[in-house]
């Protein structure tokens, strides 16, 4: 491999992993729901991402939770 090749392949590997880093980012603080509702018809105790959602339903379920446990 010359040192030509090294390098492309180099800038093009850490151009994706700057670009997998931006999306992760992206994801993470993502509004979980459209609009302020949550569009899944589960109840928040059952659903899968109630840990990471922010809204008003999950956030009171969480803090039941949290209460359970405590007892």
């Amino acid at each position: 491999m010359q040192r030509r090749d090294f390098l492309i392949r180099t800038g093009r590997y850490a151009l994706l992993a700057v670009l997998a880093v931006v999306a992760a980012v992206g994801l993470k603080n993502a509004d979980n729901s459209p609009g302020g509702q949550c569009p899944l018809k589960t109840p928040c105790r059952e659903c899968g991402i109630l840990q990471g959602c922010s809204l008003p339903g999950a956030l009171e379920e969480r803090s039941g939770l949290n209460r359970e446990n405590n007892n």
